[in-house]
Formats: C-alpha cells, structure tokens, sequence
C-alpha cells in the first residue's frame, strides 16, 4: 500500500530562561511527518507501545519492527 503524504513542520523553543516562564530563545522549525490510522495495525503489524528501526538515507524513509 502506498500513501501521498506533505511534510509538514513542528514549532520548537529552547529551555526556560527562569523569567516570566518565557523561553531563551526559539529554535528553528523542524519538518515533521505524523503517520497515525488503522493501517499501522492492519497491514504493518505495529502495535501501540512496539518499538521500531528507523532508517534514514537520501530521499527515503525506512521503518522497521525490532524483533
């Protein structure tokens, strides 16, 4: 099965400077991907709580069950 997803992306801010529960300083935006429906279960077999691989190389992704 194959799926069409876009990257989308994640705000980030630094550690709390200790004043008025403000942050030191933003840290830039990181691309992000959110893989969540029934077919993890279905057709992966990945289960809440499992721990997995992933693989990153140039233009791929690869997740993979730990066994």
């Amino acid at each position: 099965m194959q799926r069409q997803m876009t990257v989308g992306y994640q705000n980030r801010y630094g550690k709390p400077c200790g004043c008025n529960g403000s942050y030191s300083h933003d840290l830039p935006t990181a691309p992000k991907l959110v893989i969540a429906n029934h077919f993890l279960k279905k057709l992966s077999g990945f289960s809440i709580g499992e721990k997995v691989k992933v693989t990153y190389s140039a233009g791929s992704i690869t997740i993979s069950k730990l066994t």
